[in-house]
């Protein structure tokens, strides 16, 4: 995870952290989720209230990552219908 900090400075960008997935695929609240390990998902967005929870898209699922502790925090099944879409052959856009 990097942050903008200052777009006009000489070093615009801010390392903050770093999660190997294979650390998370390690938690039993991965697979007791219903996700596959093995398997990178897609980022869906980053909580604007907490940079370190990230949501993904897995299949059909939404999901939270807390990248502190490696777990999950939330997994919904996200049906999207398709043909309301402004795009149908795009990736699904997903409104934080």
């Amino acid at each position: 995870m990097w942050t903008l900090d200052d777009p006009e400075g000489p070093n615009a960008w801010t390392f903050e952290y770093e999660v190997a997935f294979a650390e998370i695929w390690e938690n039993k609240t991965y697979t007791d989720a219903g996700l596959l390990p093995d398997v990178v998902p897609h980022v869906a967005l980053v909580d604007p209230n907490d940079h370190y929870v990230v949501y993904f898209f897995q299949g059909s699922k939404l999901f939270g990552l807390d990248m502190r502790e490696k777990t999950v925090v939330a997994c919904k099944e996200c049906l999207i219908d398709r043909d309301q879409l402004r795009f149908p052959s795009s990736r699904p856009i997903v409104d934080a």
